[in-house]
Formats: structure tokens, sequence, C-alpha cells
């Protein structure tokens, strides 16, 4: 059984200002949206960003801010009617938008305090999970075999005390002891029947913030349940994991500052959980007994992939709203309404049991930058998303370049995915005044309809009632930009041509994947250059064989694919630096039809980079969709 854990930093954003502005330890803080309506100006993280009249959504609350009911999406003014003395910190902001790159790498170095001899999967900016079960298993064998060398240590001192009366009973009271020791070494029960005794990694002296699920809070019901007999091999596991994760915070706090709660399972639906349950800078071990009372009266939306339209569509198809509940359905009911393979994963689902490793994965599978448009700033033509794509390209490219320089890699894999609200269904309204007016009834009455059913309130989030995600993607021919913002304008243009009734994108997000391999250094024309020259300096220098495909700045800022030139592709194109449609001949020694041959094979891609060009060339530009269960009444 493997022993995982979740790792969720406390209110991250705000630990992430207070460790940048001291004076902040201890007192009330939120880290609040910037004005989406207002100035859009560059914001620094270096410059003053308390801002006590700001009315921005709160994305973070600290805990001393919660303490006076103030919560995340609430309004900065309704928060300080509720606490005064509230310090209300803005996010950066970059490119016309929200700048989170302070707590993106604020969060990289908690991974890399965290990766720190187990798996460790990055989750989020500010969660992670783990697989401690290697080195739970290793802590427990060390203990096991402490224990046993320190009660044959005890054993050895009572012979020589007793002499030779008695022998006997003594040599059968020691069978009876070293078969008792065999059970505790391994967690667990004899042949016979029995059943180990407690923990056999000693409990630390100060379990402070710990819990373990189904007992009594806090550290009386850890060392109750550490004592407890009956423990299995799987308890054992857990505990040990327990130790380890403690040790994994404490680095955290020690090297970083940063606090950050826990949960310690056997999945990562339970680990998840178990972190939800003690905050802040607390830890919840979650053991096999203790899943049923935990998961049973939980609501079927906190389980994943339950929290959205399908688990609706599965309570209101099976009359059920608890896990509890969705766990008692026989199997046959559930298969009948949502087949036979989803109906056998809710199943193990209902009791806890995930079958999700944790990854290996420190960095993100993915580069993604974003932007939200509310009310009456939706974008509703190509213009407004062009002039936006833009702006989310240059910040994309500016940290695809910084991920190359930190983890050599590049991608290879170009995503722009849109929040839209569609108009009318079939009506031919055109792109005009009537367009416009049926996708602002339809929003009307989406929201309108968002708010009754929240009970007549207004929340951050009923202007995105009605939205529907839609994702197209292409192959990431250049990481600059311009050429990204092209390529994903003509993927929206080709889905605005078939939305004749109107459309309003409302979010639109530019994300970069599929990495490959791609370590730094001189870019492929400087090496290409460098090798031209004399005759017999290029005989010397020029190796077309052992040519990468970097791509770093070169000539004021353009990198060699912005320089006009399709890396691996054998293609040129004229260069925004020089203007020049093809490689001078005289610049390598030769003739026309000799550069153009030569550069081609020292331009060859490496083996990894042609592999990911077909693999991407394949997709072309596709509709991403989330997969729908269909229910069926039963």
């Amino acid at each position: 059984m493997k022993v995982l854990a979740l790792i969720d930093m406390d209110s991250f954003y705000t630990q992430v200002e207070v460790k940048r502005d001291p004076n902040l330890r201890g007192q009330p803080v939120v880290v609040v949206q910037y004005n989406p309506y207002g100035d859009l100006r560059t914001l620094k993280p270096t410059d003053v960003r308390l801002f006590p009249d700001s009315n921005g959504s709160i994305i973070a609350a600290s805990y001393e801010a919660r303490k006076y009911g103030v919560k995340r999406n609430m309004m900065a003014q309704a928060a300080k009617k509720l606490c005064p003395e509230l310090k209300v910190v803005q996010v950066p902001v970059a490119h016309g938008k929200a700048d989170i790159g302070i707590y993106r790498e604020a969060g990289a170095q908690v991974i890399s305090v965290l990766s720190n001899g187990v798996i460790c999967e990055r989750a989020s900016v500010d969660e992670a999970y783990l697989d401690v079960t290697a080195t739970a298993q290793q802590m427990l064998a060390t203990a096991a075999a402490a224990r046993h060398d320190n009660s044959m240590r005890q054993e050895h001192g009572q012979q020589q005390q007793q002499g030779q009366q008695g022998q006997l009973q003594q040599e059968e009271d020691e069978t009876g002891q070293m078969e008792r020791r065999s059970v505790a070494a391994d967690g667990r029960a004899d042949d016979e029947g029995g059943v180990s005794c407690g923990v056999v990694v000693p409990l630390p002296e100060s379990v402070e913030g710990w819990h373990v699920a189904g007992m009594d809070p806090g550290a009386d019901g850890v060392s109750a349940w550490w004592q407890q007999a009956g423990k299995t091999q799987d308890d054992q596991l857990l505990a040990a994991g327990a130790v380890i994760v403690a040790r994994l915070r404490a680095a955290v706090k020690q090297q970083l500052g940063f606090t950050c709660s826990a949960g310690i399972a056997h999945s990562k639906i339970l680990a998840k959980l178990g972190a939800g349950l003690n905050k802040p800078a607390q830890q919840t071990l979650v053991p096999a007994a203790a899943v049923a009372d935990l998961l049973n009266p939980l609501p079927i939306g906190k389980l994943r992939a339950l929290g959205g339209k399908f688990g609706e569509e599965l309570s209101t198809s099976l009359g059920i709203s608890t896990v509890g509940e969705l766990a008692a359905v026989p199997l046959n009911r559930l298969e009948a309404a949502v087949g036979e393979e989803t109906a056998a994963w809710l199943a193990r689902l209902a009791q806890g049991i995930d079958d999700l490793e944790v990854k290996p994965r420190t960095l993100p599978k993915s580069i993604s930058c974003g932007k939200t448009f509310r009310g009456n700033t939706a974008i509703t033509g190509l213009s407004a998303v062009h002039k936006w794509l833009q702006e989310l390209g240059k910040e994309l490219q500016e940290r695809i370049e910084a991920d190359r320089k930190d983890h050599q890699r590049l991608p290879g894999l170009l995503t722009v995915s849109i929040d839209t609200l569609q108009g009318g269904s079939g009506a031919a309204a055109g792109t005009g005044a009537a367009a416009a007016a049926m996708v602002a009834a339809a929003v009307g009455q989406n929201a309108a309809a968002a708010v009754a059913a929240n009970g007549g309130r207004h929340t951050a989030q009923t202007w995105r009632a009605g939205a529907v995600n839609v994702s197209r993607s292409c192959n990431l021919r250049r990481p600059v930009a311009e050429v990204m913002a092209e390529d994903a304008l003509k993927l929206v243009k080709k889905w605005a041509r078939d939305r004749a009734d109107g459309w309003k994108i409302i979010g639109m997000f530019l994300s970069a994947s599929n990495f490959v391999a791609a370590p730094t250094g001189a870019s492929t024309l400087e090496r290409f250059m460098a090798a031209a020259g004399p005759q017999q300096e290029q005989q010397e220098h020029l190796n077309p064989t052992g040519a990468g495909a970097s791509d770093r700045q070169v000539m004021g800022g353009s990198d060699a694919a912005a320089s006009g030139i399709a890396i691996g592709s054998g293609s040129f194109s004229s260069s925004p630096v020089s203007g020049s449609k093809r490689p001078a001949a005289a610049a390598i020694g030769g003739s026309k039809k000799r550069a153009y041959g030569d550069l081609r094979a020292f331009l060859a891609p490496s083996t990894a980079a042609a592999a990911a060009a077909a693999a991407t060339a394949a997709l072309g530009d596709v509709i991403v969709e989330v997969p729908k269960f269909e229910l069926q009444s039963t």
C-alpha cells in the first residue's frame, strides 16, 4: 500500500507578501485582484502595492484576517467593514493583467525543498503531492531493527543478573518474547491470530499540530492511536509517513519561512481531504479505519471529478447527495446509469480508493497565461482578440525564455482557450447590433438564473454563468509573441466563423506544452556563423551532425527562430532584423546553393525535437472538450 501526502500551503499569496514586507507580519492581510475596469499600467512586485482604498476581489486572506470573517471572493471594502485594520495588497500587474510571477517563484522554491528524498508532483502554485512510501519503508525497517537490538540488550542484562537459577523458565519466557518482537517488527498479526503492538516508529517528542482522523483532536489523539494495539503494516507505514511529512514541513518553514498543512493517507483523494481537515500549519493522518466515517457524510461534489455538471447529474439521476449514499447504490444500478467502467470507478471512489499515482514532476506540464473580461469589457470583435493575444503572447514568450534558461526545455504545442457566452440557438443574427443585443440578453438571462440559484445573492462568480469553454491547439512554430499571437488568432477566427448568432469572450488563455529537451547556449545562427569564414576554418569547425536547435536571443532581442529561420524545417523567410530572405553566400565563403545546403544540414533537428514536431503536427487544430457521461433514468 502506498503512503501519499498532499502539501497545501497556508494562504500562500499572503505568506509571500508578508515575507516580502515583514511589517505585515501578524496583521490581517488580504491579496486582491487588480481593477480590470481601471488603470492597467504595469505595477512591479517591488512597487508599493498597499492600496487601502482598493475594492478589488479578494483572492487570498491571511488567517489573522479570517478571524474577522474575511473570506476569498469578498470585495475589499466589504471586508474592511468587518476588519477596519485590514491590510490590502494588490497583485502585481504586467501586460494589462495580473502578474503572479512572485507566487510561482516562491512555489518553485517550496517544491525544491519538498522533493528532497521523496517523489514529488507539483499540482499547482501552492499544492504538491508526495509519495513517501519508499522512505517510510526504510524508516520502519530501521525502527524495527533498533527495537529488536534494544530488546536483545535488555534480555542480555537480565540474564547476567539472574544467573543460572530458573534457566528453563527463562528460556520459555524468552521464546514468547521473541515471538512478540517478531510481530512488532513487521507490524503484522502472527499465524495464531494475534495482533501487533503499537507503532514501531517512535512518536516524536513534539506532535503539535498533528491529528489522526477518527481520534480526539491534537496530541492526545495522536498518542492514543500510536499506542493502540492491532496496528497493520499499512498503519505502520502511515505512521512513518506522518513523521517524514512533518520533517518536510519543518524544512519548508526553516528554509523559506512558509507554513503548510498536509494530509497523509493511502490515496490522493484521501490525502487531499485530510489536508483540508485541520489548518493552518497542521497535518492529519487518515488511517483505513477512519475512511468510512470521513467519507459517508461528505457531499458528492466534494469528491474529485464530481464537483461539476457530471456530479450534479449523478445526484439527480440516482437521488443521492452524499458519498455514503453513493457507496450504498448497488453496482448494477450504477452500471445502468453510467456504464460498467464508470460504475466501477465510482464504486471505488466512494470507498476512498483512488489508483492515481504520484508522478515525479517538479516542473509544470504547461506554461499558461490568461485574462478575464468582466461586464462591458467582454470581447466581441476579432481586433480585440488579436490585441489581447499579443499581450498574452508577450508574457508567454518571457516565461518560455525563463523556463528554457532554468530547465533546458522548449514547448512544441500552442493552445488557445476561451470562455465564451454564446448568443441564440440557431438564429442567424449576424455579427452586428442585433447579434450584440442577442448576446447581451443571453448573458442577462444566465446571470439572473445564477443569482436566483444562489438565493438571490450576487457573487464574484455569477458573471460567468452560462460560460462555455473551448480550446484549440496547433504546432508552436516559434516561441515568439507575434508568431504565437498570429497562430492563436487563426484558431479563434476558425471558431468564430461558425458562430453566426454572435459570441462574447469573457476569458482567454494561451498556453505552451509538450516540452522537449533544448539545452541553452549560443544560438543556432551564432554557432553557424562562427563556423563560417576561411575555408580551412570552415572545414575544421562546421559539423552538420552535431548541431542543436537552440533559439537563444541574438541580434537585438530576436532569436534564431524569430529571425526567419524555421528551426529544423529547412525553410527560410524574411528576417525582421535584416530583411534578407536568405543567408548571404559571401558570409560563409561559397555559392548560394552551397550556403543553403550547409545551413540546412547545420540546422538539422535533434531526434527528440523531430519526434515532438511529428507528434504535434498530427494534432493540427483540434477542439479539446471535457468528456461527458450520459445518465439514464433508473
